[in-house]
Protein backbone atom coordinates (compact mmCIF):
# COMPACT_ATOMS: atom_id res chain seq x y z
CA UNK A 1 0.00 0.00 0.00
CA UNK A 2 1.11 3.22 -0.78
CA UNK A 3 0.82 6.52 1.65
CA UNK A 4 2.39 9.55 2.10
CA UNK A 5 4.35 8.95 4.59
CA UNK A 6 5.21 5.30 4.01
CA UNK A 7 5.07 3.03 1.12
CA UNK A 8 5.08 -0.36 2.72
CA UNK A 9 3.67 -0.98 6.38
CA UNK A 10 2.22 -3.77 8.59
CA UNK A 11 -1.12 -3.17 9.82
CA UNK A 12 -4.72 -4.19 11.50
CA UNK A 13 -7.12 -1.77 9.72
CA UNK A 14 -10.92 -1.59 9.34
CA UNK A 15 -12.55 -0.26 5.92
CA UNK A 16 -16.08 1.25 5.91
CA UNK A 17 -17.61 1.81 2.23
CA UNK A 18 -17.51 5.54 1.40
CA UNK A 19 -16.28 5.96 5.26
CA UNK A 20 -13.61 3.75 6.45
CA UNK A 21 -11.20 0.79 5.62
CA UNK A 22 -7.78 0.05 5.43
CA UNK A 23 -5.16 -2.96 4.65
CA UNK A 24 -1.45 -4.22 6.02
CA UNK A 25 1.81 -5.07 4.92
CA UNK A 26 2.16 -9.10 4.77
CA UNK A 27 4.60 -9.76 7.20
CA UNK A 28 7.94 -11.94 6.62
CA UNK A 29 8.43 -15.04 8.23
CA UNK A 30 11.11 -17.92 8.23
CA UNK A 31 9.36 -20.93 6.93
CA UNK A 32 10.31 -24.45 8.96
CA UNK A 33 11.62 -25.76 5.76
CA UNK A 34 11.61 -24.05 2.31
CA UNK A 35 12.59 -26.09 -0.52
CA UNK A 36 10.53 -25.24 -3.42
CA UNK A 37 8.40 -27.54 -3.40
CA UNK A 38 4.31 -27.77 -3.96
CA UNK A 39 5.46 -28.68 -0.24
CA UNK A 40 3.69 -25.97 2.14
CA UNK A 41 5.43 -27.42 4.83
CA UNK A 42 8.37 -29.57 3.93
CA UNK A 43 9.54 -29.70 7.76
CA UNK A 44 6.14 -31.69 8.26
CA UNK A 45 6.89 -33.59 4.91
CA UNK A 46 10.39 -35.00 6.08
CA UNK A 47 9.30 -35.93 9.81
CA UNK A 48 11.31 -32.82 11.52
CA UNK A 49 7.77 -31.07 12.73
CA UNK A 50 4.54 -31.99 13.41
CA UNK A 51 3.03 -28.57 13.53
CA UNK A 52 0.64 -28.18 10.94
CA UNK A 53 0.79 -24.86 8.96
CA UNK A 54 -1.98 -23.23 6.62
CA UNK A 55 -1.63 -23.11 2.88
CA UNK A 56 0.24 -20.29 0.71
CA UNK A 57 1.57 -20.64 -3.07
CA UNK A 58 3.69 -19.38 -5.61
CA UNK A 59 2.20 -19.51 -8.88
CA UNK A 60 4.24 -22.92 -9.33
CA UNK A 61 3.69 -24.45 -6.58
CA UNK A 62 -0.10 -23.59 -6.22
CA UNK A 63 -0.62 -25.05 -9.96
CA UNK A 64 0.78 -28.57 -8.37
CA UNK A 65 -1.07 -28.37 -5.21
CA UNK A 66 -3.63 -31.11 -4.64
CA UNK A 67 -4.66 -32.28 -1.00
CA UNK A 68 -2.66 -35.05 -0.88
CA UNK A 69 0.50 -33.15 -1.84
CA UNK A 70 0.08 -31.10 0.92
CA UNK A 71 0.41 -32.76 4.82
CA UNK A 72 -1.60 -30.27 6.41
CA UNK A 73 -4.32 -29.38 3.86
CA UNK A 74 -6.76 -31.16 6.48
CA UNK A 75 -6.25 -29.14 9.76
CA UNK A 76 -6.78 -25.63 7.51
CA UNK A 77 -10.12 -26.84 6.71
CA UNK A 78 -12.95 -24.56 7.32
CA UNK A 79 -15.79 -26.45 9.46
CA UNK A 80 -18.47 -24.38 9.75
CA UNK A 81 -21.06 -23.01 6.79
CA UNK A 82 -21.77 -19.27 6.28
CA UNK A 83 -24.56 -18.49 9.53
CA UNK A 84 -27.25 -15.64 8.65
CA UNK A 85 -26.11 -12.59 9.84
CA UNK A 86 -26.86 -10.35 12.57
CA UNK A 87 -25.76 -6.72 13.16
CA UNK A 88 -24.95 -5.15 16.43
CA UNK A 89 -26.85 -2.15 17.94
CA UNK A 90 -26.98 0.93 15.44
CA UNK A 91 -24.21 3.31 17.02
CA UNK A 92 -25.25 6.68 15.05
CA UNK A 93 -28.77 6.90 13.70
CA UNK A 94 -27.77 9.48 10.90
CA UNK A 95 -25.33 6.54 9.21
CA UNK A 96 -26.13 5.32 6.54
CA UNK A 97 -27.56 1.94 6.46
CA UNK A 98 -26.16 0.99 3.21
CA UNK A 99 -22.32 1.60 4.56
CA UNK A 100 -20.30 -1.20 5.07
CA UNK A 101 -17.34 -2.38 6.82
CA UNK A 102 -14.01 -4.47 5.42
CA UNK A 103 -11.60 -5.36 7.83
CA UNK A 104 -7.91 -6.53 6.57
CA UNK A 105 -6.77 -7.69 9.80
CA UNK A 106 -3.38 -9.05 10.56
CA UNK A 107 -4.69 -12.05 11.26
CA UNK A 108 -1.33 -14.46 11.76
CA UNK A 109 1.56 -11.86 11.66
CA UNK A 110 3.58 -15.13 11.29
CA UNK A 111 1.52 -17.05 9.05
CA UNK A 112 4.77 -19.91 7.85
CA UNK A 113 5.30 -20.34 12.02
CA UNK A 114 1.77 -20.35 13.27
CA UNK A 115 -0.07 -23.35 13.68
CA UNK A 116 -3.06 -23.93 11.83
CA UNK A 117 -4.51 -25.43 14.73
CA UNK A 118 -4.11 -22.73 16.85
CA UNK A 119 -1.51 -22.38 19.74
CA UNK A 120 -1.71 -22.56 23.56
CA UNK A 121 -1.88 -18.79 24.65
CA UNK A 122 -3.24 -15.44 23.37
CA UNK A 123 -1.09 -14.31 20.87
CA UNK A 124 -3.49 -13.47 18.29
CA UNK A 125 -4.82 -10.68 16.28
CA UNK A 126 -8.16 -10.97 17.58
CA UNK A 127 -11.41 -8.27 17.84
CA UNK A 128 -14.74 -7.99 19.11
CA UNK A 129 -17.05 -6.46 16.59
CA UNK A 130 -18.17 -9.23 13.87
CA UNK A 131 -21.32 -7.63 14.04
CA UNK A 132 -20.27 -4.38 12.09
CA UNK A 133 -18.34 -6.26 9.78
CA UNK A 134 -19.48 -6.83 6.08
CA UNK A 135 -16.18 -9.05 4.84
CA UNK A 136 -12.80 -10.01 6.70
CA UNK A 137 -9.71 -10.13 4.83
CA UNK A 138 -6.97 -12.49 6.08
CA UNK A 139 -4.01 -10.51 5.69
CA UNK A 140 -0.96 -12.13 6.41
CA UNK A 141 1.80 -13.26 3.81
CA UNK A 142 4.27 -16.09 3.51
CA UNK A 143 7.76 -16.61 2.10
CA UNK A 144 5.99 -19.80 0.17
CA UNK A 145 4.51 -17.22 -1.97
CA UNK A 146 2.15 -14.58 -3.19
CA UNK A 147 -1.26 -17.06 -2.28
CA UNK A 148 -1.63 -16.87 1.20
CA UNK A 149 -5.20 -18.56 2.40
CA UNK A 150 -6.77 -18.12 5.77
CA UNK A 151 -6.20 -21.36 8.13
CA UNK A 152 -9.20 -22.93 9.41
CA UNK A 153 -9.95 -20.81 12.72
CA UNK A 154 -10.23 -17.99 11.12
CA UNK A 155 -12.70 -18.83 7.98
CA UNK A 156 -15.10 -20.94 11.37
CA UNK A 157 -14.95 -17.63 13.25
CA UNK A 158 -15.85 -15.36 10.43
CA UNK A 159 -18.31 -17.60 8.94
CA UNK A 160 -20.37 -18.45 12.56
CA UNK A 161 -20.79 -14.16 12.28
CA UNK A 162 -22.12 -14.64 8.91
CA UNK A 163 -18.87 -12.66 7.51
CA UNK A 164 -17.27 -13.80 4.25
CA UNK A 165 -13.41 -14.23 4.60
CA UNK A 166 -10.92 -14.11 1.64
CA UNK A 167 -7.09 -15.26 0.86
CA UNK A 168 -4.81 -11.94 0.17
CA UNK A 169 -3.26 -11.88 -3.27
CA UNK A 170 0.10 -9.95 -1.89
CA UNK A 171 2.18 -9.98 -5.20
CA UNK A 172 5.21 -7.66 -4.37
CA UNK A 173 5.55 -3.97 -4.21
CA UNK A 174 7.72 -2.33 -6.77
CA UNK A 175 10.24 -3.07 -9.75
CA UNK A 176 12.16 -6.41 -8.34
CA UNK A 177 13.43 -8.94 -10.51
CA UNK A 178 10.74 -11.47 -11.56
CA UNK A 179 7.78 -9.12 -10.09
CA UNK A 180 5.73 -8.37 -13.70
CA UNK A 181 6.95 -12.43 -15.09
CA UNK A 182 5.15 -14.08 -12.19
CA UNK A 183 2.05 -11.48 -12.51
CA UNK A 184 2.36 -12.77 -16.20
CA UNK A 185 2.42 -15.83 -15.02
CA UNK A 186 -0.39 -15.60 -12.90
CA UNK A 187 -2.52 -14.73 -15.20
CA UNK A 188 -1.63 -17.34 -18.24
CA UNK A 189 -4.23 -17.78 -20.44
CA UNK A 190 -4.12 -21.60 -21.82
CA UNK A 191 -4.99 -22.52 -25.77
CA UNK A 192 -8.81 -23.64 -24.70
CA UNK A 193 -9.45 -20.31 -23.50
CA UNK A 194 -9.08 -21.74 -19.78
CA UNK A 195 -7.30 -19.77 -17.04
CA UNK A 196 -5.09 -22.54 -15.10
CA UNK A 197 -4.43 -20.66 -12.14
CA UNK A 198 -7.96 -19.19 -11.48
CA UNK A 199 -9.21 -22.66 -11.60
CA UNK A 200 -6.47 -23.44 -9.02
CA UNK A 201 -7.32 -20.69 -7.31
CA UNK A 202 -11.26 -22.01 -7.18
CA UNK A 203 -10.39 -25.76 -6.16
CA UNK A 204 -7.95 -24.16 -3.41
CA UNK A 205 -10.94 -22.12 -1.76
CA UNK A 206 -13.87 -24.64 -2.20
CA UNK A 207 -11.59 -27.30 -0.54
CA UNK A 208 -10.27 -24.80 2.00
CA UNK A 209 -13.74 -23.71 2.67
CA UNK A 210 -13.29 -19.67 2.41
CA UNK A 211 -14.91 -17.21 0.41
CA UNK A 212 -12.84 -15.29 -2.34
CA UNK A 213 -9.74 -13.37 -3.06
CA UNK A 214 -8.38 -9.91 -1.81
CA UNK A 215 -6.11 -8.51 -5.16
CA UNK A 216 -3.63 -6.55 -4.01
CA UNK A 217 -1.58 -5.90 -7.38
CA UNK A 218 1.56 -3.52 -6.51
CA UNK A 219 4.24 -5.05 -8.90
CA UNK A 220 5.90 -2.64 -11.28
CA UNK A 221 6.46 -3.16 -15.12
CA UNK A 222 3.23 -4.71 -16.56
CA UNK A 223 1.67 -4.05 -19.77
CA UNK A 224 -1.83 -3.18 -20.57
CA UNK A 225 -1.98 -6.53 -22.15
CA UNK A 226 -1.59 -8.36 -18.81
CA UNK A 227 -3.28 -6.03 -17.21
CA UNK A 228 -6.48 -7.01 -19.63
CA UNK A 229 -5.93 -10.29 -19.17
CA UNK A 230 -5.93 -9.94 -15.73
CA UNK A 231 -9.29 -8.66 -15.56
CA UNK A 232 -10.13 -11.10 -18.17
CA UNK A 233 -9.28 -13.70 -15.80
CA UNK A 234 -10.99 -12.34 -12.65
CA UNK A 235 -14.25 -12.10 -14.85
CA UNK A 236 -13.65 -15.86 -15.73
CA UNK A 237 -13.34 -16.47 -11.94
CA UNK A 238 -16.65 -14.76 -11.33
CA UNK A 239 -18.38 -16.74 -14.37
CA UNK A 240 -17.41 -20.42 -13.05
CA UNK A 241 -18.39 -19.04 -9.58
CA UNK A 242 -21.08 -16.53 -9.29
CA UNK A 243 -20.97 -16.23 -5.29
CA UNK A 244 -17.02 -15.68 -5.24
CA UNK A 245 -16.06 -12.38 -3.12
CA UNK A 246 -13.48 -10.47 -5.01
CA UNK A 247 -11.78 -7.39 -3.59
CA UNK A 248 -9.23 -4.97 -5.14
CA UNK A 249 -6.63 -3.06 -4.05
CA UNK A 250 -6.26 0.71 -5.74
CA UNK A 251 -3.00 -0.10 -7.46
CA UNK A 252 -2.28 -1.40 -11.02
CA UNK A 253 -4.77 0.56 -13.63
CA UNK A 254 -5.78 -1.24 -16.89
CA UNK A 255 -2.77 -0.05 -18.57
CA UNK A 256 -0.74 -1.97 -16.77
CA UNK A 257 1.26 0.46 -14.61
CA UNK A 258 0.85 1.05 -10.52
CA UNK A 259 -0.95 4.56 -9.84
CA UNK A 260 -2.74 4.94 -6.84
CA UNK A 261 -5.81 6.96 -7.58
CA UNK A 262 -7.22 6.71 -3.83
CA UNK A 263 -10.51 7.09 -5.76
CA UNK A 264 -12.28 4.83 -8.45
CA UNK A 265 -11.88 7.52 -11.70
CA UNK A 266 -11.50 7.24 -15.45
CA UNK A 267 -8.33 6.11 -15.11
CA UNK A 268 -9.54 2.79 -12.88
CA UNK A 269 -13.24 2.16 -13.60
CA UNK A 270 -12.99 -0.48 -15.87
CA UNK A 271 -11.77 -2.99 -12.74
CA UNK A 272 -15.37 -2.20 -11.60
CA UNK A 273 -17.30 -2.23 -14.81
CA UNK A 274 -20.01 -4.74 -15.35
CA UNK A 275 -19.88 -7.27 -18.02
CA UNK A 276 -21.56 -7.63 -21.15
CA UNK A 277 -24.02 -10.37 -19.20
CA UNK A 278 -24.55 -7.57 -16.68
CA UNK A 279 -22.02 -9.70 -14.01
CA UNK A 280 -19.36 -7.91 -12.13
CA UNK A 281 -15.97 -9.15 -11.76
CA UNK A 282 -14.99 -6.81 -8.53
CA UNK A 283 -17.16 -6.95 -5.50
CA UNK A 284 -14.73 -4.43 -3.65
CA UNK A 285 -12.67 -1.43 -4.48
CA UNK A 286 -10.61 -0.45 -1.73
CA UNK A 287 -9.38 3.31 -2.16
CA UNK A 288 -5.95 3.90 -1.13
CA UNK A 289 -5.05 6.15 2.03
CA UNK A 290 -4.34 9.51 0.54
CA UNK A 291 -8.14 10.74 -0.15
CA UNK A 292 -9.77 13.71 0.59
CA UNK A 293 -13.73 15.12 -0.52
CA UNK A 294 -12.35 15.51 -4.07
CA UNK A 295 -11.38 11.89 -4.44
CA UNK A 296 -14.79 10.35 -2.85
CA UNK A 297 -16.99 12.92 -5.03
CA UNK A 298 -15.36 11.32 -7.83
CA UNK A 299 -15.75 7.99 -6.62
CA UNK A 300 -19.57 8.52 -5.94
CA UNK A 301 -19.94 9.76 -9.79
CA UNK A 302 -18.13 7.36 -11.26
CA UNK A 303 -19.42 4.70 -9.53
CA UNK A 304 -22.99 6.15 -10.05
CA UNK A 305 -22.29 6.42 -13.95
CA UNK A 306 -21.27 2.74 -14.36
CA UNK A 307 -23.88 1.60 -12.03
CA UNK A 308 -22.30 0.46 -9.73
CA UNK A 309 -23.29 1.09 -6.05
CA UNK A 310 -21.01 3.90 -4.14
CA UNK A 311 -20.97 1.44 -1.42
CA UNK A 312 -18.80 -1.07 -3.74
CA UNK A 313 -16.12 1.50 -2.81
CA UNK A 314 -13.71 1.94 0.54
CA UNK A 315 -11.76 4.48 1.33
CA UNK A 316 -8.76 3.45 3.33
CA UNK A 317 -7.90 3.95 6.98
CA UNK A 318 -4.92 2.75 8.50
CA UNK A 319 -6.26 2.24 12.70
CA UNK A 320 -3.11 0.01 13.42
CA UNK A 321 0.13 1.93 12.86
CA UNK A 322 -1.01 5.08 14.48
CA UNK A 323 -3.98 3.60 16.57
CA UNK A 324 -5.94 6.36 17.89
CA UNK A 325 -4.00 8.78 16.54
CA UNK A 326 -4.57 8.28 12.81
CA UNK A 327 -5.85 11.42 11.25
CA UNK A 328 -9.73 10.75 10.05
CA UNK A 329 -11.02 13.77 7.94
CA UNK A 330 -14.66 14.79 9.69
CA UNK A 331 -14.98 17.49 7.40
CA UNK A 332 -16.09 15.10 4.35
CA UNK A 333 -20.02 14.95 4.20
CA UNK A 334 -20.51 11.20 3.64
CA UNK A 335 -24.64 10.97 3.95
CA UNK A 336 -24.71 14.39 1.55
CA UNK A 337 -21.96 12.52 -0.96
CA UNK A 338 -23.43 8.88 -1.36
CA UNK A 339 -26.66 9.55 -1.34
Amino acid sequence: MENKKWKRFGSCLMALAMVLSGTALPASAATPGKDGSAEMNEAYAAHESLMPIGPSFSVATLLEWTPESDPDARYSRASIPMANREGGFVVNPKANPEAKLMLCSLANSSHDTTSSQGTENFMSWSFNYWQYTDSFVYWSGSEEGLICCPTGEFTDAAHTNGVPVVATLGFPWGSGSGYAEEVDAFCQKAEDGSFPVADKLLEVMDYYGFDGYFFNQESFGCSAEIASRLDEMIRYMRAKCPDILISWYDSMLPSGGVSYQNAVNSSNQRWMERSDDGSVGINEFFMNYNWYTGQISTTVSTMNSINRSPFDAYAGLDVQQNGMNTPFRVNCSWTRMAS
